[in-house]
């Protein structure tokens, strides 16, 4: 950071390779580093000297005399033992860390704050979480509902993209059933019909496949990291899709119904809508669920599709229910694209 930030801070703490070489209060922290024979310049800021004497290159650099005829160095180069020894290193950060506890106050001071056995009585009651999660259930819900709608309305380039798609598949199939009459010759267009927007729905809940694939590894480690139980954020991917399939099944039905010559009764388009909303969300759970199950994106685009044919041959529409095997009936009943 610039001078001007890094003089802000309260505490340092100045890691190199998994050693701990300073942590304690930022004016003390040149002090330390002076004493075992470390010059910052004056035109160096003390954020960048920091850093570089964690290096060789810097070591040399911004090393004392003093320090350089301690290790058997000039002021031209390493001496070969020294680079062999220590990795070109003045002072190996081994060393550095047993300084800092050893010859400092605030490591003296610590590590005597640490050699003191801890009472839990005097510690405040809500300082260590007890539970296996810090949010109740309600909570974690909440939460992740919260982060899930905002990850769904930022891509907003999804949403006018499938919008834009259910106008248009919504009025092409409306214009293949156009104003369909209602004389039992006419009950297979119907069915027709209505097979179409359930399969567009399926075909519509697929993108889910790749949303989930892309959030998978940032949810699997928040659960691994108890952060929230892996329910919390299926109920948020669950919920957060309840309004955009409300969206799309009500633009969906009212271009479609109306077109194709459904009955005009509130009662007669409400069950329609009802019926695709349901048919949405229950799609898109589906879906959700391939990929959660998929190892990769590859395999859950494959479990995609299989699932997608196993629903439209045991719909009952491509093949009737009579004529579907004994062994298959139960992805008839099964099916939320089946019983139009």
């Amino acid at each position: 950071p610039p001078p001007e930030v890094f003089n802000l801070f309260d505490d340092l703490l100045l890691l190199a390779n998994g050693k701990m070489l300073y942590h304690g209060p930022l004016e003390g922290a040149l002090t330390h580093f002076t004493s075992m024979g470390f010059v910052c310049p004056v035109r160096k800021d003390l954020a960048s000297f920091l850093l570089e004497i964690t290096t060789p290159t810097g070591q040399l650099e911004y090393a004392s005399k003093q320090l350089l005829i301690a290790v058997h160095a000039t002021t031209g180069g390493y001496n070969s033992s020294l680079v062999s020894s220590n990795g070109g290193m003045l002072i190996p950060l081994e060393e550095m860390a047993s300084s800092f506890w050893s010859d400092s106050a605030v490591g003296n001071a610590m590590l005597q704050q640490l050699s003191e056995p801890f009472d839990p009585a005097n510690s405040h009651p809500a300082a260590l979480e007890k539970r296996r999660y810090a949010l109740s259930p309600l909570q974690a819900i909440a939460v992740t509902t919260k982060r899930q709608m905002k990850l769904v309305l930022r891509d907003k380039v999804l949403l006018k993209g499938r919008m834009m798609q259910i106008v248009a598949v919504s009025l092409m199939v409306g214009s293949l059933f156009f104003q369909l009459g209602h004389a039992v010759g006419d009950a297979r267009s119907f069915f027709g019909a209505a097979f179409m927007v359930i399969l567009f729905m399926s075909m519509g809940s697929m993108p889910q496949i790749g949303v989930v694939m892309a959030q998978k590894g940032v949810s699997m480690k928040h659960r691994d990291s108890l952060l929230y139980p892996g329910y919390a954020h299926g109920a948020a991917m669950a919920l957060s899709q309840l309004p955009v399939s409300i969206m799309e099944a009500t633009l969906f039905s009212c271009i479609i119904y109306f077109m194709v010559g459904f009955h005009l009764t509130p009662a007669y388009f409400f069950t329609f809508w009802v019926i695709v909303v349901a048919s949405n969300l229950c799609l898109t759970a589906l879906f959700r669920l391939l990929a959660v199950l998929a190892p990769n994106p590859t395999l859950a685009a494959a479990y995609g599709g299989l699932a997608l044919l196993v629903l439209i041959l045991t719909s009952g529409f491509a093949i009737v229910r009579g004529s579907i095997p004994l062994m298959w009936i139960w992805a008839y009943y099964l099916s939320p694209v089946s019983g139009q």
